[in-house]
């Protein structure tokens, strides 16, 4: 399963101002080539859930700390 979006998904630097070494979309993408080589079926979150915290209605409703569903 792939995690959710977040916010601050695409920051370089971390709270304690550590650069990420990617964004999450870059994790996203390393667990569908590896989930696909050994046909492991994988839950989308990310692409096909529509919970964004970006949408100001979603975070409110569904992602109030903008991470936890």
């Amino acid at each position: 399963m792939t995690p959710l979006h977040r916010t601050g998904e695409n920051n370089l630097w971390n709270s304690r101002g550590i650069r990420n070494v990617c964004p999450l979309s870059g994790y996203v993408d390393a667990i569908k080539k590896i989930c696909s080589k050994f046909a492991f079926p994988v839950i989308d979150c990310y692409s096909m859930s529509g919970i964004n915290p970006n949408n100001e209605i979603i975070k409110t409703h569904y992602m109030p700390d903008g991470l936890h569903p």
